[in-house]
């Protein structure tokens, strides 16, 4: 429920003007020796570099693959195993899981946006914005309605093949922090949101299903 309430911010990104674009977050899980603080610490860097990539960096050259499957490997267990075929083995090696998700950031839409504020790319957001938190702490979120406030919301892209690109983007960041080139995408999210209309004597719930909301696969490195 508290996925779906929070990609409400994705059918609310066409009402206002001039919002700031929230990004997909990167995780990653590194496989053989479990070791969460390594995880943590290539996805803090992989969500790092993404952010450069958008002020002016380049794209990892990682190759991203849906729907069929390179020679040498293969898919188990609906997709939730990786399996490298005899006579591949010294082409491939399998390095972990990776997945961009746009949930975690779009749950943070609402205290963000009325009483905080967000990491924004563009350096005049950061010189308007950061000087009215105060403002919206004082006020309980009020002054988040305030029109100099309203460059400082953030949303996500309600375009769905916007959506796409920036989860692939986000993807071949994690598989270039873990050392690969190639991911096999094994799972593309959709995320139900419900609408509620009605009066004061009913309410009816409509469910709208919203496409490309994460991107999850392997990261593999090829030879």
């Amino acid at each position: 429920m508290m996925r779906r309430i929070a990609m409400l911010a994705i059918s609310l990104s066409g009402l206002l003007c001039g919002c700031a674009t929230i990004y997909p977050q990167v995780s990653v899980r590194h496989f053989g020796s479990m070791d969460p603080d390594r995880d943590e610490s290539v996805g803090f860097a992989a969500n790092a570099t993404a952010t450069q990539n958008r002020l002016g960096g380049v794209t990892p050259n990682v190759e991203v693959i849906s729907g069929e499957m390179p020679e040498g490997l293969a898919l188990q267990e609906n997709g939730n195993k990786i399996v490298i075929q005899a006579g591949a083995e010294g082409k491939y090696k399998v390095l972990g899981e990776v997945e961009a998700d746009y949930n975690q950031a779009a749950a943070e839409m609402i205290w963000r946006n009325l009483w905080w504020t967000w990491a924004y790319d563009e350096g005049w957001r950061k010189v308007v914005c950061y000087p009215q938190v105060p403002l919206k702490i004082l006020t309980l979120g009020i002054w988040a309605y305030i029109p100099t406030a309203w460059p400082c919301w953030a949303m996500v892209p309600g375009d769905e093949t916007d959506r796409q690109r920036a989860l692939v983007r986000s993807v071949k960041h994690g598989v270039a922090a873990m050392g690969g080139n190639l991911v096999i995408v094994t799972e593309s999210g959709t995320t139900n949101v419900v609408t509620v209309s009605g009066n004061n004597y009913s309410a009816t719930g409509v469910v709208q299903q919203v496409k490309n909301t994460s991107l999850k696969g392997f990261s593999v490195k090829k030879e």
